[in-house]
């Protein structure tokens, strides 16, 4: 190769290397800017962002430059970055928005503000209100629900910001959740909920009776028989009071779970060959009550059955009642809404 073809074939190389790197000045001009959020140099930033650097150039793991304020929990930048055209939606290549570390950092002013220029709170998978919630902050949560956040949404494993509050011992947040209708029965992929989550890491504040996981409700009864019992208890509960027999996890017995609709309120449990009952104990249980609807049929089924039952009334609440024994004698109560069919 002559000089003259050399000299042009490197030109040529310097050209093409020049058009596939960024701008060296524009690159400086990023550094600085990067350096200057991390350090809390608002005044160097807004110099910086007037000669035009862009405040959503992210860094090697996607954060934006609002990101990295919000994590300094620097509140004036975070002003100064949205004035400056700071985009509020964009994600880290973990998936997190600003607003989503806000939560978690427990900016509330911050998180407030961002909802307000338009940033995303209810998207689907981990959002702000799980960020929040595994952050433990009770007043955030409140905000992102005034604000329309499903309560009950979950990450993409199924989880909740129920079962995050209720693992990171956040009693106040699990209170606000709880109150706001949380659904503590919810199941993630691997089949946890969020009391199972308390106990698993020993969050007796959490999880044990009479602290912040407040009681919400009922979940089940179980009856414990020898298998021939326990079989004709399951037929009568589902033929006679209309349960219906559904999934049970492997608990290493045999068993039944019976669901009333998506409830699941009786447990049959096998009793060991050696087992011994305390029948002759003191008891102080007298029936169970099932919320039922079609009074006339269950009565002519009850009468089909030879069944015996009586009656009652409480007028006050428009209640009807049927009460009659199951096959172990225990006592079963179905209630009726008057006027209802």
């Amino acid at each position: 190769m002559n000089a003259t073809r050399k000299s042009f074939f490197l030109a040529g190389l310097l050209l093409a290397a020049s058009l596939c790197q960024p701008s060296i000045a524009a690159a400086g001009v990023y550094e600085e800017l990067r350096s200057a959020v991390e350090n809390d140099h608002t005044g160097d930033i807004a110099k910086l962002l007037a000669r035009g650097a862009d405040p959503n150039t992210p860094d090697e793991r996607g954060n934006t430059l609002l990101m990295v304020a919000i994590r300094h929990k620097n509140t004036p930048l975070v002003d100064l970055l949205i004035n400056a055209g700071a985009k509020l939606n964009l994600r880290n290549r973990y998936g997190e928005t600003a607003i989503m570390l806000a939560s978690y950092s427990g900016l509330g002013g911050v998180v407030e503000k961002l909802y307000v220029k338009g940033a995303e709170i209810n998207h689907k998978g981990w959002n702000p209100l799980l960020y929040a919630a595994a952050g433990g902050h009770a007043k955030i949560i409140q905000l992102l629900l005034d604000g329309g956040v499903r309560i009950n949404s979950t990450s993409d494993n199924g989880t909740t910001a129920l079962m995050m509050a209720a693992r990171g011992n956040h009693p106040e947040a699990v209170k606000v959740l709880l109150k706001n209708g949380a659904d503590p029965n919810i199941r993630n992929e691997g089949g946890g909920t969020a009391l199972q989550w308390a106990l698993a890491k020993n969050r007796e504040e959490v999880a044990s009776r009479g602290a912040h996981m407040t009681t919400i409700g009922f979940n089940h009864y179980n009856l414990r028989a020898a298998r021939e019992l326990m079989d004709e208890l399951k037929t009568f509960y589902c033929d006679i009071v209309g349960l219906q027999q559904g999934q049970r996890p492997d608990l290493g017995t045999f068993g039944y779970w019976l669901y009333a609709g998506d409830q699941c309120v009786l447990h049959l449990s096998q009793a060991r060959l050696d087992e011994t009952r305390l029948t002759h104990a003191a008891t102080t249980f007298d029936h169970a009550a099932f919320t039922c609807t079609r009074r006339p049929e269950m009565e002519a089924r009850l009468k089909r059955h030879n069944i015996e039952f009586t009656t009652g009334r409480i007028p006050s609440m428009g209640i009807a009642q049927l009460f009659f024994k199951d096959p172990a004698g225990n006592g079963v109560e179905l209630s009726f809404a008057e006027g209802h069919p």
